[in-house]
């Protein structure tokens, strides 16, 4: 029996953020989008973009939060509520500054490592119990700041390999309903976490 789950990615809207390395997130939705066959759409009056599960053949939903990126916890609760999906099958996909360009990982829970989204996702479902992928990004330069540094494009080798990195773990995010406990989602996702894995 098919799990549903809802992949939602983390970003800032409008074009000025576009591609930047803070909206890893929204490149995923994107792709995964694509890959599901659904076409994110946005509810009245709701700051969200989303695709129930419910609505594809994969029995995975796809959102985007179309608020800034520091309150993007503010539509979780409705999305929960409204797909019917449990939080711990809520899967966050964000940037990450400790792991390199085009690496990935997935964990079951964890704290937010100062990530403004992920700070905003636990202050509004009062928990940090929720799956999250995270999709490496690098580190600033010495002479970079972290804000510039993760509102800033990828050089142009970086971006393609997290653009590799998407293509790896998209057809296993589809697959994700097919496994009722979560775990094996992610174990499928991690023994994926580098190029050529």
């Amino acid at each position: 029996m098919a799990a549903p789950l809802l992949v939602v990615g983390l970003g800032n809207p409008g074009p000025k953020f576009s591609r930047t390395r803070h909206n890893v997130g929204f490149d995923f939705i994107e792709a995964l989008s694509v890959f599901i066959g659904c076409v994110p759409k946005r509810p009245l009056l709701r700051p969200v973009e989303w695709c129930a599960p419910q609505r594809t053949q994969f029995g995975v939903g796809v959102a985007a939060p179309l608020t800034f990126m520091n309150r993007s916890g503010a539509v979780i609760p409705w999305l929960v509520r409204k797909s019917g999906v449990p939080l711990d099958r809520v899967i966050i996909v964000v940037d990450n500054m400790d792991l390199p360009p085009g690496e990935i990982r997935m964990k079951r829970r964890g704290g937010t490592a100062g990530h403004n989204g992920l700070k905003s996702i636990s202050a509004a479902v009062g928990s940090d119990e929720y799956p999250r992928l995270y999709i490496g990004v690098g580190r600033p330069a010495p002479d970079i700041d972290t804000i510039s540094h993760v509102l800033g494009p990828f050089a142009s080798e970086n971006r393609a390999a997290v653009d590799r990195a998407i293509e790896r773990v998209v057809p296993v995010l589809a697959a994700g309903a097919e496994y009722p406990d979560i775990q094996q989602v992610i174990s499928r996702v991690n023994a994926r976490r580098r190029h050529g894995e």
